[in-house]
């Protein structure tokens, strides 16, 4: 069986109990932020946000993974069939189809969800993801000649804190390819 959690070392468990853990868990850490994020004052709310965002990012490929693998059956010469990552699980079985309804259920959550938000959050920040210089500003005209368009708005967003929260997603890119991160999560997931 799998291991879930540091208890792990202490007890294993079936795979159908990993994917209702992971998700389970995931959705209660979601539930607490953004409870807190409705509740707490603005400061609090944009350690919330930062949190949920870390959160979500560390989490994404194993719950991906995790999810898919539920689906995963293997029918053998006997003619049963039984999941390819838990050869114990019977795929024919009550609480199989029980956990691969709920896997079902939770791909469009996390697979599809996450680097949805992800996209939508960049995108919402786009003007100073992704800067040019302001036709009425000579001295950004100047600067962006000067540096090239693409070091200039990349000044330009590093000294933005209303995106210092999705720096995580952005930083390693060219200001016009602010959303290839969710490209790479996509393209990641689509390899495994």
């Amino acid at each position: 069986g799998a291991f879930v959690g540091s208890a792990g070392c202490v007890h294993t468990t079936s795979f159908i109990a990993t994917v209702y853990v992971q998700t389970l868990f995931a959705l209660a850490v979601f539930a607490v932020l953004g409870l807190g994020h409705l509740w707490a004052t603005e400061r609090a709310r944009a350690a919330c946000l930062n949190v949920a965002l870390f959160f979500s990012f560390v989490i994404y490929p194993s719950i991906t993974s995790t999810l898919f693998f539920a689906l995963g059956c293997k029918q053998y010469e006997d003619g049963e069939s039984y999941l390819v990552v838990d050869a114990s699980i019977n795929c024919s079985d009550a609480s199989y189809l029980k956990m691969r309804a709920w896997a079902l259920s939770m791909i469009p959550v996390f697979v599809v969800g996450i680097p949805t938000a992800y996209y939508l959050a960049l995108r919402r920040h786009r003007p100073a993801l992704a800067p040019v210089p302001r036709a009425d500003a000579a001295e950004q005209q100047h600067a962006a000649a000067l540096f090239g368009a693409n070091v200039w708005a990349h000044k330009q967003r590093e000294h933005n804190a209303s995106i210092a929260h999705l720096a995580f997603l952005w930083r390693g890119y060219w200001p016009t390819f602010f959303w290839f991160e969710v490209f790479e999560m996509l393209r990641k997931f689509l390899m495994t």
